[in-house]
């Protein structure tokens, strides 16, 4: 039998596809540049592994022309385990000039790749304190401040893990099992490079409700410190009204978008 490296043509390698994977072909001729991409360079993005899913989900929208560039093929992607370097030849309609470095870069689980935000804990009603972490970061190499989430795995046409297993994560990274979170508030959503990538984050704030730890923020604060010690962050609980000496000293910038869309709904005042 045939393997698929040996396949030279479209037509041949639909036979090797997944019900799933055909169907994404499908949707791939329907691109002018798809089908004037390198047969080899189709093949490659036909067989990426299932865990890339949400990459082509967003990779095979992307429009034949593009705001007065017209896309002509792609040329190149470049993997790591979780991130994709994504290049097109495009040409410029007004000019004619053809450009070999229109690129982007994209998560393998797609343009809304995760979910960001913070933690507040609200005694009687009233938010009076904010979790934050910090945290040593392998690209920066050094320890910085960092706000709470996880990456979105994109499997079978649908997010998997929200939003009930951001509940657990968050628990997770807190290192308690019986912590209610009483609410999840939907901050929207945020671009951190719209020139250089597609990606966009869910922003959140996750309320915790300490009443019955009110009158004993230390000992809420030592236990969590003590089920965390294991991971590789510390954590950090602090009165709210404190959040203005945060926003001159945190660069995360999910944590100050975070701050700031939460103090123009009302929910907090810096």
């Amino acid at each position: 039998m045939k393997s698929v490296q040996k396949v030279k043509s479209l037509k041949e390698l639909r036979n090797f596809l997944s019900s799933d994977r055909q169907e994404l072909l499908s949707r791939f001729l329907e691109r002018k540049w798809f089908k004037n991409t390198d047969f080899q360079l189709q093949k490659e993005i036909l067989t990426l592994p299932d865990d890339w899913e949400g990459y082509l989900a967003d990779l095979v929208k992307r429009k034949d022309e593009i705001r007065g560039l017209e896309i002509l093929k792609l040329t190149s992607i470049q993997r790591g385990d979780f991130m994709a370097f994504t290049r097109f030849l495009v040409r410029v309609l007004h000019t004619n000039q053809e450009i070999n470095y229109r690129e982007y870069v994209s998560y393998k689980y797609g343009c809304n790749p995760g979910y960001k935000g913070i933690i507040l804990l609200e005694d009687a009603g009233e938010i009076k304190y904010f979790v934050i972490k910090k945290a040593e970061k392998f690209p920066i190499g050094e320890s910085v401040y960092d706000s709470f989430g996880e990456m979105i795995q994109y499997k079978y046409g649908q997010l998997i893990n929200l939003p009930k297993n951001a509940e657990k994560e968050i628990k997770r990274q807190l290192g308690v099992k019986e912590l209610e979170i009483k609410r999840f508030i939907d901050l929207g959503q945020m671009y951190p490079d719209v020139g250089k990538s597609n990606q966009h984050f869910s922003l959140f704030a996750a309320v915790i409700d300490i009443t019955k730890n009110s009158e004993n923020i230390k000992k809420l604060k030592d236990q969590l410190i003590t089920n965390t010690k294991m991971i590789s962050f510390e954590l950090l609980i602090e009165p709210v009204d404190r959040l203005h000496e945060y926003i001159h000293k945190v660069d995360d910038s999910f944590f100050l978008a975070c701050i700031l869309r939460l103090s123009s709904m009302g929910v907090i005042k810096i």
